[in-house]
């Protein structure tokens, strides 16, 4: 579509003083016929109908692709243009410009049912109680976590590069895997203030109300945070 003629304001404007369009032509230096178009039309506006006319982005496209978003929202802009047999681009334009949609990423949320969505959300009123007294610098948040120590490899980028089948063997081409997969726990606290060394737990280890109680809260967290904090408070996580 060719773009508007930029001194149309200004044909207008010279029209409504009382200037013919000869005048108009010699002081703008604008061809006879867009000083004539423009006056006739009496407006900025295009004229109706000018341009190429939308064939395949129509208002029933739209229709279309509102409906198919609704029944499946995961469903690929390819694949519905491969059904509609349009453009890519077309189906793109349409969702992003028309139905001013925009594609968004999974997220990945805790399961929690209606017992632990309660739960949370008078944890979070303690929470904020404690933050408007400023008693959170004295809270401690504790966690635990299992990592694995095996060898961690992407089949399809890591390579080794070797003359031979034998001599790839010998650069450790050979990633070993057992069914029971060696790990180590470790337990450490954080709070406003600092962190808490960190506990390894050794292995064998069985991991119960008892060993927690006594191997973590008592001999260690405890004597930290009497050192650290003076006033003693511990928080679990929420």
């Amino acid at each position: 579509m060719v773009r508007a003629n930029p001194k149309r304001a200004a044909i207008l404007e010279l029209s409504s003083a009382g200037h013919s369009a000869c005048d108009i032509v010699r002081l703008l230096k604008v061809p006879r016929q867009t000083v004539h178009s423009a006056i006739k039309r009496g407006t900025l506006l295009d004229r109706v109908g000018a341009g190429r006319p939308v064939t395949v982005s129509t208002p029933a496209s739209e229709n279309i692709l509102r409906k198919r978003i609704a029944r499946s929202p995961a469903r690929s802009m390819r694949r519905m243009a491969k059904g509609m047999n349009v453009s890519e681009g077309t189906v793109r334009k349409v969702v992003k410009r028309m139905l001013n949609m925009h594609p968004c990423k999974l997220q990945k949320r805790h399961g929690l049912n209606y017992a632990q969505k309660k739960a949370r959300v008078k944890k979070c009123g303690r929470l904020q109680d404690c933050a408007a007294n400023g008693e959170h610098l004295r809270m401690l948040f504790m966690t635990e976590k299992l990592f694995t120590v095996e060898q961690s490899y992407n089949s399809q980028n890591v390579r080794v590069f070797a003359r031979t089948s034998d001599a790839a063997k010998e650069a450790e081409r050979t990633v070993s895997r057992s069914v029971r997969t060696a790990s180590v726990m470790v337990w450490a606290g954080m709070s406003a203030t600092g962190r808490t060394p960190l506990i390894f737990v050794e292995k064998g280890a069985k991991i119960n109300t008892v060993f927690y109680l006594e191997e973590v809260l008592k001999k260690e967290l405890l004597p930290w945070s009497r050192e650290h904090f003076k006033v003693f408070k511990v928080g679990t996580q929420v």
